[in-house]
């Protein structure tokens, strides 16, 4: 059977795709209008496999969309990437060059690599709902924090901010409570 791979360097703001066997690597924008296009490219080439590195949660939205897509897609270490690269004799490090060599890595290891699983749908929103209460508390602290060194008009300006940091977090915590 002939498989068909592809490698996608991750970044914050562009996804850069390399599909074994086509010259040149393709960029899109990493929002969801990008993953979108980059699907419908995917999907008209037909690959089997992609693999991607851990960007540290960049990767995440591509992840889950190739997942609902229905693609096989795996995550990989960034240090089994370098040493990959490395084992190739691959020195240089550009996006393009780390695209291609994923899709090399999707190409030899596939069957080895494990494909990943998104969650369901009520896990992603709900760890995107803890993910913004964590941003809110700890915006909370730090302006708590501020205000209890600074001067009197000061201190009433960082009042109206905790207030709208409390209200904001007391909203999420009833919407998590309703995602349950």
């Amino acid at each position: 059977m002939d498989m068909r791979a592809a490698g996608i360097d991750v970044g914050k703001t562009n996804l850069d795709l390399a599909v074994e066997g086509q010259p040149g690597v393709t960029r899109f924008t990493n929002n969801r209008a990008g993953i979108n296009k980059l699907l419908k490219r995917l999907e008209g080439v037909g690959v089997d496999r992609i693999v991607v590195e851990a960007t540290g949660g960049y990767e995440e939205p591509l992840l889950e969309a190739c997942c609902d897509a229905g693609l096989w897609i795996a995550r990989v270490n960034p240090r089994q990437a370098r040493d990959f690269a490395r084992a190739t004799g691959e020195l240089a490090k550009t996006d393009a060059i780390d695209a291609r060599l994923l899709a090399l890595m999707a190409r030899m290891f596939g069957e080895r690599l494990r494909r990943h699983v998104a969650p369901p749908l009520w896990q992603r929103e709900l760890r995107d709902w803890l993910r913004r209460r964590g941003q809110v508390v700890v915006l909370l602290q730090a302006q708590k924090q501020q205000a209890a060194m600074a001067p009197p008009a000061v201190r009433t300006l960082a009042a109206r901010t905790v207030a709208a940091l409390g209200r904001e977090l007391a909203a999420i915590e009833r919407t998590i409570v309703m995602t349950q």
